[in-house]
């Protein structure tokens, strides 16, 4: 039988060999959670680095990652201050870059382009567009027009937008579009108009808007004309009364000339026009409103 003294000296070391094997533990554990700790805080920093190198088409993808990436995107996307929207032929446009694109990306799914940079925006979207281009553009237009301060959109732009904000279905709009390009901007186009019941809307799709521009090409008059019966208000894209500048771009007429080679009807161009003003309130913007020629 061991002796009292054996008996403490044994139990006294199997408590510091204890004391000792828990406080390794503990260290261990500690310095885990320090490791962790430091990598949640360099996370956002790490995967904002990632972002640099990613296409807009990902970010705007990953934004339903999670709430995290949302807001790192969010705030990448708040610094956009310029918003250039194109309607052409973005084939030709391919063809011509012969393969350099730089910094344009496409769409995986869509015939759209993207140029993206800390503050600009630039959008491209294929002329004969489908349904589903047309959807995505505009969730591109309402996503980076956000904080933009200057946007620049062709006439058919500004259309699809307003359609886009009406009671009507956009799929339904695409297929009326459809039917427009049969008529390739002829007069017949002056008599077809479309009829929405008026939708009142308590945000702004451009809040942080300065300034606008309006590209119009020689087929796209009678988009002007077609605004209004959306009955979407202009208040309803922008904030008129900071607005410092509406831009209206026009085709110099006499330099243009009809499908069959004959002058342009001047009197048929400035009747949309005219339509176009009475929506955009002209007498209110005053001297904020311009028509520029090119």
């Amino acid at each position: 039988m061991p002796s009292l003294k054996q008996f403490v000296g044994r139990r006294f070391h199997q408590l510091q060999r204890k004391f000792i094997n828990e406080s390794n533990f503990l260290s261990s554990r500690c310095k885990k959670k320090l490791f962790f700790g430091k990598e949640e805080i360099q996370l956002p920093e790490a995967v904002s680095k990632v972002f640099d190198f990613c296409t807009p088409f990902d970010l705007m993808k990953w934004k339903r990652v999670c709430k995290q990436w949302n807001e790192l995107i969010n705030h990448r996307f708040e610094g956009i201050l310029y918003l250039d929207v194109h309607r052409l032929d973005t084939h030709i446009l391919l063809d011509e870059l012969n393969g350099t694109h730089g910094e344009l990306y496409e769409h995986p799914s869509a015939q759209i382009l993207f140029h993206l940079n800390a503050h600009c925006v630039t959008i491209i979207v294929n002329d004969r567009w489908t349904s589903r281009d047309v959807q995505k553009i505009f969730d591109a237009i309402r996503m980076f027009g956000r904080t933009a301060h200057t946007i620049t959109v062709d006439a058919s732009i500004l259309e699809l937008i307003l359609a886009g904000l009406s009671s009507m279905d956009l799929g339904r709009w695409h297929a009326f579009q459809c039917y427009l390009r049969t008529l390739n901007g002829s007069v017949q186009e002056d008599s077809v108009h479309v009829h929405c019941v008026t939708c009142n809307s308590d945000s702004i799709l451009w809040p942080n808007l300065k300034e606008l521009s309006v590209r119009v090409s020689l087929n796209e008059f009678p988009c002007l004309s077609r605004l209004k019966d959306y009955n979407v208000n202009p208040e309803a894209i922008m904030d008129v009364e900071n607005l410092c500048l509406f831009r209206l771009c026009l085709p110099v007429l006499e330099n243009e000339f009809s499908s069959d080679g004959s002058p342009v009807c001047r009197r048929r161009y400035n009747r949309h026009v005219r339509q176009f003003r009475q929506w955009i309130a002209v007498e209110t913007l005053q001297e904020r409103y311009c028509q520029q020629y090119f």
